[in-house]
């Protein structure tokens, strides 16, 4: 799935007032995403919880029964930390995945797989 078509998904799924976790191992990603997920609803405004970064030991509050938006670092168990009504986006999965598609339109001898812009 394009990481535009997830975009799109999500901010429906806020949209909708529901509840969503976002999950990667890193701390700075996943606080700049959920930021970036709200500031993209405008002109809307979420009316819901929001918690960038959750710490590690307040993992009960992707169980509240209100519309949240939560970052965090640590994998939600989706059976047991995660309310049943709560959308979960692991990050990372994406990224590996986008990155791989990178890597094969920049080409395999283009070194580092970073994209780069063709030369004049």
């Amino acid at each position: 799935m394009g990481s535009c078509l997830v975009v799109v998904q999500v901010l429906s799924v806020l949209l909708m007032e529901r509840s969503v976790v976002l999950h990667s191992s890193d701390a700075g990603l996943v606080t700049t995403i959920s930021t970036a997920l709200l500031a993209l609803m405008a002109p809307f405004r979420w009316a819901g919880a929001f918690v960038p970064l959750l710490p590690l030991n307040c993992t009960e509050i992707m169980q509240a029964p209100v519309p949240f938006l939560v970052g965090t670092t640590r994998a939600p168990h989706l059976l047991r930390d995660v309310s049943p009504e709560a959308a979960v986006l692991f990050i990372d999965d994406y990224l590996q995945s986008s990155m791989a598609y990178f890597e094969g339109v920049v080409g395999a001898d283009s070194g580092s797989g970073a994209l780069r812009r063709k030369k004049r």
